[in-house]
């Protein structure tokens, strides 16, 4: 019993050292939770980051699809230009917006927009490519018949480009204005390029009465 009692002493006084392989085992445990917590640390910003809805997402393309679809069709089929003149008065009146159409070349009598020396015009169409026009006693012809029974002038005080006869070049439209006093047209500057011509007026908004 004594020495029982001693064995039980000693080891109460001095309680055995835990095994190395527990010691290894509690620091492995240690370093995976810590390892852990660093993971989840560096995924917590990402998993913030919200992510735009599917509707919106389809909203803003077709948002984007149609402007440029818009763009597109500005630019190869319609235009839209405003009249700050009356070179087409009544037909067209100061501040009217009109629609233009571009893919056919403007035909004889056609209301076409163009630009010369960078200015934005309106006219009437009144030869075509081959056409042969002459102003006789202020009365215009093309190709031998009367084109316009008003009395034209021949010319103005700006510098006089056209001379008459004149034929209308190839790919080339020859333009009135329907004011016939206004005389900034082909009476001076001869026959408008087609790349110059922004398209036969398909559409008129009237801003200013009418």
């Amino acid at each position: 019993m004594n020495n029982d009692g001693n064995i039980t002493e000693t080891l109460s006084q001095n309680p055995p050292l835990p095994h190395e392989n527990d010691t290894t085992a509690d620091a492995a445990n240690q370093f995976g939770t810590a390892a852990l917590s660093a993971e989840e640390n560096k995924q917590t910003p990402h998993a913030k980051k919200k992510k735009l809805p599917r509707e919106v997402k389809e909203f803003i393309i077709r948002i984007a699809a149609t402007i440029i679809a818009v763009g597109l069709m500005l630019t190869f089929l319609f235009g839209v230009y405003m009249c700050h003149s009356d070179t087409c008065y009544p037909m067209v009146k100061d501040g009217d917006l009109c629609v233009t159409w571009r893919p056919e070349a403007p035909a004889q009598g056609d209301l076409i927009v163009y630009k010369h020396n960078g200015e934005t015009r309106f006219g009437r169409v009144t030869a075509v490519s081959g056409d042969r026009v002459e102003i006789i006693d202020g009365v215009i012809w093309v190709n031998g018949y009367i084109a316009r029974e008003e009395l034209l002038y021949n010319s103005s005080n700006g510098v006089v480009e056209a001379k008459f006869p004149l034929t209308v070049p190839e790919n080339s439209v020859f333009v009135l204005s329907d004011n016939i006093a206004d005389t900034n047209d082909s009476r001076i500057y001869g026959a408008i390029p087609l790349d110059e011509c922004c398209g036969s007026v398909a559409f008129l908004m009237r801003r200013r009465g009418f």
